[in-house]
């Protein structure tokens, strides 16, 4: 049996080896991504500007009617008595959320709902060479989703998590939390929540909480009925405690589906468990899943844990983590012009799958980029229900996937610990 995503492992000399890029923003990592694929982004986001008088209750207003939820003013009272120090960073994150939608919103401009649908369609179906597919695909503007995810990514990291950081430790987050009953923003308590109601936005402090909702995951592919409103962003932060995200329709958790899905998970270890399009994946968009610590596991389905269908990333910086998908899934992209990674920095791990399916971790399709990169020295384990034996690896690299009719070879790669992201990316970050 060969390596799980792989059409035989191949060890060879290490690589020169590299600085771990623990501190590479994801804004930053996404730009690469999309550099690396031919998306002219540009070379900084737009700084997020929030207007003097802009407030946190009028903000959910406007996302609220955006998303075409029908707010009333008394649906954004309980945000009225936020402490400066949590109104402020959190009117950052609504005013950068308004303007990514802004640019998603110009990323499909050229196509009327009729020709969304069509794409979806042949997206869900994987006919990535119809015709069709290929003509209405040619009129998104993917510079602008990119530039959306950007935007999005560089204002949460590099303004409002370290101020609601600040807020938390100085007591001033509301310990009850605070929250619309429309589906806009959630603030959680500082103890043990659960959340079923899916947010444009959720910001919890502390706690063991359980995401049954949409957590960061754009809605309009929701499997519901009557359809829920489009979310074309959505962002969920959670800075401590032991957390379950489990959902089971889709995008979700972290997940971009025409358009731009975040989930920042900062601490504890956590529990990852969903379907279709979800765990940092992307149809049409970009979506991101990074949890920053613990040991967590990871249990998803198919074009899931950083699959690309677009930009889709599952990062994971510590902790021993295991991996467990089915089909197209794990560091995997099928389709030209998109990228797929799954980037576990380190700890010692394990990457299974539910099936004897090649088509995992590291695999590519019709000419798309499906990445594994483990960069942790630990020896960590890949297995298939059937394997005799779970296969040890460290040091080590395959290469896997359907060769592309561009130039006749495959697409997938996986690294456990032989070289790094920065070697796939010519190290261009280093600079």
């Amino acid at each position: 049996m060969p390596f799980v995503g792989s059409v035989a492992p191949l060890h060879v000399a290490p690589l020169s080896p590299a600085p771990p890029p623990t501190d590479l923003p994801d804004g930053k990592l996404v730009r690469l991504l999309a550099l690396h694929e031919g998306i002219p982004v540009r070379h900084a986001a737009p700084l997020v500007v929030v207007p003097p008088d802009a407030n946190v209750p009028a903000l959910v207003l406007k996302l609220g009617a955006r998303a075409g939820l029908d707010p009333h003013p008394q649906d954004a009272a309980a945000f009225a008595t936020l402490d400066p120090r949590v109104a402020a960073p959190v009117a950052t994150i609504l005013v950068a959320v308004d303007r990514a939608w802004d640019l998603t919103d110009a990323a499909f401009a050229k196509l009327t709902p009729a020709d969304r649908a069509t794409l979806l369609a042949l997206a869900q179906e994987g006919r990535y060479h119809d015709p069709q597919f290929l003509r209405l695909d040619a009129l998104v503007d993917k510079a602008a989703l990119v530039d959306a995810a950007i935007l999005l990514l560089d204002a949460v990291e590099g303004a409002a998590i370290p101020a609601l950081q600040q807020a938390i430790a100085a007591g001033a987050w509301p310990p009850a939390g605070a929250w619309d009953p429309v589906g806009v923003l959630r603030l959680g308590s500082t103890g043990n929540d659960t959340e079923s109601t899916d947010r444009i936005v959720q910001i919890d402090p502390s706690g063991d909480d359980t995401y049954l909702n949409n957590a960061g995951g754009t809605t309009i592919l929701e499997r519901v009925s009557p359809p829920k409103p489009g979310y074309q962003v959505a962002l969920s932060l959670d800075f401590g405690g032991n957390d379950r995200y489990d959902n089971l329709a889709y995008p979700s958790q972290g997940s971009g589906a025409f358009g731009v899905g975040v989930l920042e998970d900062l601490a504890g270890e956590d529990e990852y468990r969903c379907d279709m399009y979800c765990e940092g994946a992307s149809n049409n968009g970009v979506g991101v899943l990074r949890d920053y610590g613990g040991d967590d596991s990871y249990d998803a389905g198919d074009r899931a844990i950083g699959f690309g269908g677009g930009i889709g990333v599952a990062r994971d910086d510590a902790g021993n983590d295991s991996y467990l998908v089915s089909g197209e899934a794990g560091g995997n992209s099928a389709r030209l012009g998109s990228v797929g990674l799954l980037w576990d920095q380190a700890g010692t791990d394990s990457y299974r799958g539910r099936f004897d399916d090649v088509e995992i971790y590291g695999f590519s399709s019709n000419g798309g980029d499906g990445w594994l990169v483990d960069e942790g020295p630990e020896t960590d384990v890949y297995a298939l229900p059937h394997d005799p034996l779970p296969h040890a690896c460290n040091d080590c690299k395959w290469r896997a996937g359907i060769s592309s009719a561009i130039d006749n070879r495959p697409h997938g790669i996986g690294l456990d610990h032989h070289g790094s992201l920065g070697d796939l990316l010519t190290e261009a970050y280093l600079n």
